[in-house]
């Protein structure tokens, strides 16, 4: 079965897609989707006639035939020092120095390559790397080390994953052939497209007469040179710039057009089509705060633009943050997330409390803010036949004097806002587990009943 990454933390759009996917209880999701993109824009509402246009509350009216049960998995995950979730039907597992992907539907680990278990660590584009060892002073949760090697090392859709030779990363598949020589210091996920990090030395001479306008740095004596490359889902690579940002899943790639600084770059599509020509760069090699990418375009400083850099719409005064339904655009105020055509018609009033799951032919799940009842809509916001569905939502912490700790529940809700299940988690600090917003059967549910446990749960049609 081809899961859906239900882990994807990235710097662009994160706490806006919490806000979005308000009310998830777990940590802040970026609005993405793995469904193939395309340049081309979903058939959508926008395009009805306004006389047929939906306005108004969306409806809950059909019924899920059957539900889901949560059952916890036999995949011996905790058997491995360092492990993943499974995304694309294989997990990323680690046994002394062997790297393997552990297959969902078999059960077996295809070897891929040996590592010093230190260098596993060294993957990160951002240098921050999560890492849990119960022999250290402070030796952070399995949680965050799950998330992180899920967010870097996950099966991308085409089967390609991070390779490990010698101190470098580049790209292989699951039989370990090779399709980009590993000659990067640090590499992002691969996918529509991917981006590898790599140093060159350069003499002072050389330095001095150096007009590429690549990033510098002194280094011993030395000058080194930073190069991003970005690197097509072919493995040639698009662009070499000394500042570069990139979304594996949804295909976009940011070039920087400056010789030095960061002030300025070029948003492009996987395809090599610019998005737009002038957009900043934030903290890191990340998009300003002020842009965030989604599946049907990218908003810039309130404005919403399609992939092929049209304006979409400012949403009339109104404060938008996404993009979802083939163009449409998504908006907050006090009372919740609504939907709204690009000429600032009120599609659906604030009556929503969260909207993700945006696929390539313009659908979306939405949640209603009063009954907490989850449908998927089309590119014309009809309801969708229902199907079973499930999500989870933090109860409040309590003391345990049994347990002497603090104990946090975390309920399972169906599709109807009717609870399932109840877990418990002594965790700390952050979220005692990591999933996709929405559940559909066959989908996974990691929990972390304390710091140092990891549960596998997937969910299944109920009896």
């Amino acid at each position: 079965m081809k899961q859906k990454n239900p882990l994807v933390l990235r710097a662009v759009g994160a706490g806006l897609a919490c806000a979005l996917l308000a009310g998830c209880g777990g940590e802040k999701l970026a609005p993405s989707s793995t469904a193939a993109v395309s340049v081309s824009q979903a058939a959508s509402a926008s395009e009805v006639a306004a006389e047929e246009r939906h306005t108004g509350p969306l409806t809950t009216d059909t019924a899920a035939q059957g539900a889901l049960t949560l059952t916890e998995n036999s995949y011996p995950l905790t058997s491995f020092d360092h492990f993943g979730a499974f995304v694309n039907g294989y997990a990323f597992v680690v046994l002394g120095d062997e790297v393997g992907y552990l297959s969902e539907a078999s059960g077996e680990v295809t070897g891929v390559y040996t590592i010093p278990e230190d260098d596993i660590f060294t993957i990160d584009l951002n240098d921050l790397p999560a890492r849990y060892d119960p022999n250290a002073e402070f030796p952070g949760t399995r949680r965050a080390e799950f998330a992180w090697i899920t967010e870097h090392f996950a099966c991308s859709e085409s089967g390609v994953v991070p390779y490990y030779e010698d101190g470098l990363w580049g790209y292989c598949d699951l039989e370990g052939n090779v399709l980009v020589q590993p000659i990067y210091n640090q590499v992002s996920p691969f996918g529509k497209v991917a981006m590898g990090r790599r140093y060159e030395e350069m003499a002072p001479a050389a330095s001095a007469a150096n007009s590429t306008g690549l990033n510098q740095s002194n280094t011993a004596g030395n000058t080194r040179q930073t190069v991003y490359d970005i690197i097509g889902a072919d493995g040639s690579v698009l662009a070499s710039t000394p500042n570069g940002w990139v979304d594996p899943d949804l295909g976009y790639y940011m070039v920087d057009n400056e010789v030095f600084g960061k002030d300025s770059a070029t948003l492009y599509n996987a395809d090599g089509t610019v998005v737009l020509a002038d957009v900043p760069f934030g903290v890191g090699n990340s998009p300003s705060p002020s842009c965030s990418c989604w599946q049907d375009g990218v908003i810039l400083d309130g404005v919403a633009y399609d992939r092929t850099g049209a304006v979409i719409g400012d949403g009339s005064g109104k404060e938008v943050q996404g993009i979802g339904f083939g163009g449409l655009l998504l908006f907050h105020d006090d009372a919740g997330y609504g939907v709204l055509y690009p000429d600032g018609t009120e599609a659906v009033p604030t009556s929503l409390s969260g909207i993700n799951g945006m696929a390539e032919d313009g659908s979306a799940f939405a949640r209603q803010k009063d009954t907490g009842a989850i449908r998927r809509y089309d590119a014309q916001l009809n309801e969708l036949p229902a199907v079973p569905l499930a999500r989870a939502g933090v109860g409040e912490s309590y003391a345990d004097e049994e347990q002497n700790a603090i104990v946090t529940p975390v309920t399972l809700y169906d599709q109807d806002g009717r609870e399932i299940t109840t877990l418990k988690s002594t965790m700390t600090g952050t979220p005692a587990y990591t999933l996709t917003t929405v559940l559909e059967e066959g989908d996974w549910l990691y929990f972390f009943p304390d710091n140092a446990t990891a549960q596998a749960y997937q969910l299944t049609l109920a009896q």
